[in-house]
């Protein structure tokens, strides 16, 4: 069995903390009002088709995953209700 890079460690390392900053970002202004559930989907819809059109590394494929994640569990929840914790 290989042992991971240090390298892989770092792409995932700064997905997460990418991740974490920009949902947490995403949770607030939503709390507060500033945008909407269907305002906070645009965001993640428009990432998403961002990134599809880059060049696909390592780092910009894990990132591709993380967005897509959050896509699919934004669309899990009910309209009207709260979107279920990401973090």
């Amino acid at each position: 069995m290989s042992e991971r890079s240090h390298f892989e460690d770092e792409n995932r390392a700064l997905a997460l903390s990418a991740f974490t900053l920009v949902k947490s970002l995403m949770n607030a202004l939503e709390k507060k009002g500033v945008l909407s559930g269907g305002e906070v989907d645009d965001v993640v819809e428009e990432t998403l088709v961002a990134l599809e059109y880059r060049h696909q590394d390592t780092a910009t494929d894990l990132a591709r995953r993380i967005i897509e994640a959050i896509a699919v569990m934004r669309s899990g929840h009910l309209p009207g209700q709260p979107p279920r914790g990401l973090v």
